[in-house]
């Protein structure tokens, strides 16, 4: 006669195991979390950059004679971004200006958390340490109308304008010259500095 030797879990060793995974889950669900913030915020700032980039582009190919980067931080509540193109009547008459005033542009494109365009509407999750910020560049690169701007997570930055955080609080900063070349940094608190990414 055979005996049956198969063997269960013992209601211990299951304790054991919901222990661990709960101590496991503890760690790696904060750090998940931090990844997805830094995640969304190189997306937004990528986005701006590579509109600043079709901006130049646009100039250097004469397809425009000025163009400017408006930013609005929306009081906190994700940011809104105004492209504006200016063509040459425009350019003549207001090349010295750079508001976000509709009637000195020719036209205007749009992107925030309620955009149409679904490539841009993550901005909600994005704000900045200024009220708002404008850029503008003309056709031959002359007028120097750029700028620096730094930028946060709102879920990581409780007042309504970026303030530099601690540890790992995604902090980003972009600094675009008067040729529309644009540099994206990123703040490292282990070292105090700045980061080209």
């Amino acid at each position: 006669m055979q005996l049956n030797n198969s063997k269960a879990f013992s209601l211990l060793e299951l304790l054991v195991v919901v222990a661990l995974l709960g101590i496991v889950s503890l760690v790696a669900v904060p750090n998940v979390r931090e990844w997805l913030v830094k995640r969304e915020m190189e997306k937004d700032m990528q986005l701006i950059v590579g509109m600043v980039n079709e901006i130049r582009s646009n100039l250097g190919n004469g397809i425009y004679q000025m163009g400017g980067i408006f930013l609005n931080n929306n009081n906190g509540n994700g940011l809104v971004v105004n492209i504006r193109y200016r063509g040459p009547d425009k350019y003549q008459q207001y090349k010295t200006t750079c508001n976000d005033t509709a009637s000195e542009w020719d036209g205007v494109d749009t992107y925030s958390s309620s955009s149409s365009a679904e490539l841009y509407s993550t901005f909600s999750n994005i704000k900045m340490k200024s009220a708002n910020k404008g850029m503008c560049f003309d056709k031959n690169f002359t007028i120097d109308r750029s700028g620096t701007e730094e930028f946060c997570h709102k879920d990581k930055n409780t007042s309504s304008n970026c303030t530099q955080g601690s540890g790992n609080d995604p902090y980003y900063r972009i600094n675009v010259q008067r040729t529309a070349a644009i540099i994206l940094e990123r703040y490292i608190y282990a070292t105090s500095a700045w980061q080209k990414q």
